[in-house]
């Protein structure tokens, strides 16, 4: 069995144009994290991007703009569920990244600690159990490769969980041909 369940959930869809999530957004999010919980499942809340977006791409030029967006989305998202219990956890980046150059750089890994711990104050200081609140903190792409983790740093604090993902071989994930594992 298993007893946890990601919702990656593009919040940018449901914002205007300031970023505010719509009301009617967090409330089905609520719902579903309320049935998850009366199952005693764990709920990641997790926010997700995509190439249309581009909102988290890890360059200085999208910093600023980077930390507004978090800072308002995760902002509402925190307070929002700031009562509920250690069993929902929130990750700010399924797997960050810089979208123009779509790959490592060490500037898109200096920028991501940056944000990462902002991610964490910004929970952190809205109190209740988000105090203690577990959260997910990711390396560019979720990757655990030497060099993708050489620059991350895990911000000083003692609720974090490190989320990394492995597609390997990556063909017999995202390559029909499987031509990876033959």
């Amino acid at each position: 069995g298993f007893n946890i369940i990601g919702l990656p959930i593009n919040w940018i869809k449901y914002c205007d144009e300031n970023y505010v999530i719509k009301e009617e957004a967090l409330e089905k999010v609520r719902k579903v994290v309320d049935k998850a919980l009366e199952y005693d499942l764990y709920v990641v809340i997790t926010s997700y991007d995509s190439y249309q977006d581009m909102w988290s791409s890890l360059n200085y030029y999208q910093y600023d703009k980077t930390v507004e967006i978090i800072n308002e989305m995760w902002g509402q998202i925190g307070e929002y569920f700031k009562s509920y219990d250690e069993r929902v956890i929130f990750s700010c980046f399924n797997e960050p990244r810089d979208y123009i150059t779509n790959s490592y750089t060490r500037e898109g890994a200096m920028i991501l600690n940056l944000l990462n711990q902002q991610f964490v104050d910004l929970i952190r200081s809205q109190g209740y159990n988000n105090k203690y609140r577990l959260l997910l903190i990711t390396p560019i792409w979720g990757d655990s490769s030497t060099q993708n983790l050489k620059y991350f740093k895990i911000p000083d604090d003692n609720y974090l969980i490190v989320s990394l993902h492995s597609y390997s071989p990556f063909g017999f994930v995202h390559e029909e041909s499987l031509d990876e594992i033959s």
